[in-house]
């Protein structure tokens, strides 16, 4: 007999996790899917000042496996400025791996009351009345599941859209490649930095090291000589950044994608994408944890809604999704502009210019 639950969560990031409490708390029967991190180390995250309120999480949580930054310098189309915390009504920044931030809301979320499966990823979905879903566990293996409602929230690659055939937008195929190396001195402050040849951030993260990022396309990586050459460009092309990673520094490097990207159907009857299941934006734009956590929420609401309703109520949801992501392109396309008249280069050029143009024909 499958295992029957009345909604599957696939993804234990924020917004999945953030749809599988507020459903919880409401009564419904939730699983959660948690397949876990890659091996590799997670880019660090730079929580500003409201964000755990709305992840619902206490000093004294975030204290155990965060650190808190009195702030942030920025160096994007002009002089380097810097902001402080200090006067911020809800309290300083924190710094933090998302590693053990994802363990803590899982946490959460098994103490609202859903079931939470770790290991497990979906491989297979079948619409039959509800769902008819296959999953693999840390074993490897295969079980079936029941599931009246599914929620994508398994980030960029959208395991549960995939199996439906749902295609996607992308404006641009940006990479991050980052690394996790001892912190050269006790700042704890943010950085963020434009070069000639993408953008940076560095995140002082607990136990003196640093996460630093490199945001670019793929044929910049491969002229700068590839991952093996990340910190040596960092020294080359930065100063803010450069200033952070210490001399004879060396880490193990990854390179992930980052670029924006709008999922083509983000509902369906039975299910919705959360997340970055449904649409994401490059790192630069600064609110996706925030809104991944409304979003999921939002996600939530709509499933709890009585069935013949639904329909309409997703309708508005993917709407709200599409909108968000419009105006983050927007937002977007005007940074990257001032970043072109400052720095000149055929990088900000090409970007700025083909992401007007995508977020201008997605609308």
């Amino acid at each position: 007999m499958p295992v029957r639950t009345e909604v599957c969560v696939v993804g234990a990031g924020p917004a999945g996790v953030a749809a599988a409490i507020t459903l919880s708390r409401a009564g419904r029967a939730v699983t959660l899917l948690d397949a876990g991190q890659a091996a590799s180390p997670q880019p660090g995250h730079h929580l500003p000042p409201d964000v755990p309120a709305a992840l619902g999480v206490d000093r004294d949580e975030l204290a155990a496996i965060a650190q808190p930054c009195p702030g942030r310098v920025v160096a994007w189309a002009g002089p380097a400025a810097d902001h402080s915390y200090l006067f911020d009504p809800a309290g300083c920044a924190w710094n933090v791996e998302r590693t053990a931030l994802d363990a803590l809301l899982v946490g959460r979320a098994a103490a609202a009351g859903a079931r939470v499966c770790p290991g497990t990823s979906l491989v297979g979905a079948r619409r039959d009345g509800g769902w008819e879903l296959t999953v693999r566990g840390a074993d490897g293996a295969e079980a079936a599941m029941r599931a009246e409602t599914v929620l994508d929230a398994s980030g960029r690659r959208a395991a549960f859209a995939r199996t439906q055939g749902v295609g996607v937008l992308r404006p641009d195929r940006l990479v991050a490649a980052f690394a996790v190396v001892p912190a050269a001195d006790a700042d704890r402050r943010f950085v963020l930095e434009a070069a000639a040849d993408g953008w940076w951030y560095a995140v002082p993260v607990p136990g003196a090291r640093l996460a630093l990022a490199w945001i670019t396309d793929p044929q910049r990586l491969r002229a700068a000589g590839g991952r093996r050459a990340l910190l040596a460009h960092a020294r080359a092309t930065t100063e803010l950044v450069a200033a952070r990673v210490p001399g004879g520094a060396d880490a193990p490097v990854s390179v992930v994608a980052c670029g924006s990207a709008l999922r083509e159907t983000i509902t369906g009857p039975g299910w919705l994408a959360v997340g970055d299941a449904a649409a994401h934006v490059d790192p630069l734009w600064g609110q996706g944890l925030r809104h991944a956590l409304e979003l999921g929420v939002r996600a939530a609401e709509a499933v709890l809604v009585r069935a013949p309703d639904r329909p309409g109520v997703f309708t508005v949801y993917a709407a709200a999704v599409r909108r968000q992501w419009l105006e983050a392109e927007r937002t977007r396309v005007a940074l990257y502009r001032e970043a072109a008249s400052a720095h000149a280069s055929p990088f900000w050029e090409e970007s700025a210019r083909a992401l007007a143009i995508a977020s201008t024909g997605s609308e």
